[in-house]
């Protein structure tokens, strides 16, 4: 899914090709992006704009002695034809190859390759790094892999890891799907914080080629599964930690299926099927997602020819980019079709306006101004086609103030977003967001009452020009806690001189933790919650109680206890710091 906007036009040297229709633009290119003397740029070039309007690509490149492999980070920001390296991305090992790159709302920049001394070492490692605002991040290792077996060099397997894609959510949670050989399996790994969960995959079986995308409210995947004969799957998750996959066989396919998200986070799906013609021959499929299932499929490539690698690029439901390539003995076709507005380009797939000779593993974006960015590489070197100027945009710049940085639980912070800026425009619109709590504000200034999460608590800003440029800024805010009385409870009867009913009696010993904290404890407040909803105050009582009976229930409902803990300063505990 494509969230950015960007202003003001900035292009030298712009291409119009002969022969390409009006509606297609005015196509500047092929644009050099990655040509070294001792560089030899190949496999594929993920391609991604961002926020500021510029775009980036990423690949891998290996020395004139193949000793090493190393992947690159270029950028193209509009001058000239000939992009600008940003850096070697991979530091360490000699073997670095499958990169993909993914591009958040907030302008950073999230790279992931596999990695290994060689190509059929058992440990090869999913890594991880970012580039923000002009700064690459410390390179980390995800996950080092075991992947036993050897790979048969007169194959076309010629590393481990194959189909290597990340996606990270505006959190910043990372995720990142690959198939592995020789088994031909997929695997996901998750990383939610700092823990990262290599997750079963949905359906069980040789696996291959999967596509991979997030929003905040679900992960997607597609991929080619073998089910007596190949067909492909869609599963997607809720996006929290544990959630449970759900998988659908889309059915009707054979080959390399991509999927990407709408403005709704709805997936549409490509994939390459054979329907009895020569099965080195297939056709371009479409489908998209109806809310319970997929919709009948449509050809979106015409005839059936050799088509490779597709990939695809959603603005949203009306409007989307899919790219193949002809693959043939002496050169290679890099084909698309434009859906604007909710119509095809009748005249179906069309070759990329200036990309010829023979070009390998080509990639695709489309901006939120409806730019579209065809990468490629050919003979050794990296190439960019776009479909118009770029048009750029600086994007603001998010500021956070508080009138506290550490509080105790239930206390309140003042925040103000003073001393945010955009040198090119105005800032309309102010978000706040307190990660751990899911909770979201708007405004200039605002106060939060920290009652839910505790610790160290993430407050990001993000600031939203005139133009839709986005700009973030993360706050880390102390939220000290006391420690909550363990509890038990059970229905009992409870007789006074007034009544004589069963009631719940709740009983507590005093949290040793919160005399080792120096904190102390005055009195308790007992809360309580039915099934799953909103703990409520019901009683407040001297420190030396130990024991309530609550007598104001329901006997057919289900409830949940929690006895909190409030020192001399007023402070009490949450409901689940034991």
């Amino acid at each position: 899914m494509r969230f950015h906007k960007w202003l003001s036009l900035s292009v030298v040297g712009i291409l119009v090709f002969a022969g390409v229709s009006a509606s297609l633009g005015a196509w500047i290119g092929p644009i050099l992006i990655g040509a070294e003397a001792n560089l030899n740029f190949q496999d594929k070039v993920p391609v991604r704009f961002h926020p500021s309007g510029a775009v980036y690509i990423t690949c891998m490149a290996h020395n004139a002695d193949l000793e090493r492999k190393d992947v690159y980070l270029f950028r193209y920001a509009g001058v000239g034809l000939k992009g600008e390296k940003i850096g070697k991305v991979s530091d360490g090992k000699r073997f670095c190859y499958e990169p993909d790159m993914y591009i958040t709302e907030d302008g950073v920049v999230h790279i992931t390759w596999a990695e290994a001394t060689h190509a059929n070492a058992e440990i090869q490692s999913i890594m991880y790094r970012s580039y923000d605002n002009g700064t690459f991040s410390p390179v980390q290792v995800i996950k080092d892999m075991n992947i036993p077996g050897t790979l048969d060099p007169s194959s076309f397997n010629k590393e481990k890891i194959d189909n290597l894609k990340i996606a990270v959510d505006n959190d910043g949670n990372v995720f990142t799907a690959f198939m592995v050989w020789p088994s031909a399996r997929c695997k996901f790994l998750s990383r939610y914080g700092t823990k990262v969960t290599e997750e079963e995959w949905p359906v069980g079986g040789r696996s291959k080629h999967p596509s991979l995308c997030v929003d905040q409210n679900y992960v997607h995947i597609g991929w080619q599964q073998l089910l007596g004969a190949y067909t492909v799957y869609y599963a997607r998750r809720e996006n929290t930690p544990g959630a449970k996959w759900t998988a659908i066989d889309v059915k009707g396919g054979i080959h390399r299926p991509a999927i990407d998200l709408d403005q709704n986070g709805d997936p549409h799906y490509f994939y390459m099927a054979n329907d009895g013609a020569d099965p080195g021959s297939r056709h371009v499929v479409y489908k998209y997602w109806l809310g319970n299932r997929f919709s009948a499929r449509e050809s979106v490539s015409g005839g059936p020819k050799k088509y490779q690698n597709v990939e695809v690029a959603v603005k949203d439901n009306k409007n989307m980019i899919v790219t193949c390539a002809v693959f043939k003995s002496v050169a290679t076709d890099f084909l698309f079709n434009w859906r604007k507005n909710g119509l095809w380009n009748p005249a179906g797939v069309v070759q990329v306006p200036g990309a010829s000779g023979k070009l390998d593993n080509p990639m695709v974006d489309l901006s939120n101004s409806d730019i579209g960015a065809f990468s490629y590489n050919m003979g050794g070197a990296v190439y960019l086609i776009l479909s118009d100027p770029l048009v750029l945009n600086d994007l603001p710049v998010a500021v956070i103030n508080a009138d506290k940085d550490t509080v105790f639980w239930d206390e309140e912070v003042a925040f103000n977003a003073n001393g945010s800026s955009d040198k090119d425009g105005s800032i309309v619109r102010y978000e706040w967001k307190v990660i751990q709590d899911n909770v979201t504000l708007d405004g200039a200034s605002i106060t939060y009452r920290f009652n839910k999460s505790y610790n160290n608590v993430r407050v990001r800003l993000t600031v939203i020009d005139d133009k839709n440029g986005r700009g973030s800024a993360e706050k880390v805010i102390n939220v000290k806690a006391l420690y909550t009385a363990p509890a038990t409870w059970s229905i009992q009867p409870v007789q006074t001189l007034v009544f004589n009913r069963q009631g719940n009696v709740v009983t507590w010993e005093p949290n040793p933790k919160n005399d080792a904290a120096g904190y102390t404890i005055v009195k308790y407040k007992i809360f309580r919650r039915e099934g799953d909803g909103e703990y409520q105050e019901i009683a407040e009582v001297n420190a030396d109680k130990r024991a309530f009976a609550d007598v104001a229930i329901d006997a057919d409902k289900t409830y949940y206890y929690a006895v909190s803990a409030v020192d001399d300063q007023g402070h009490k505990s949450p409901y689940d710091n034991f």
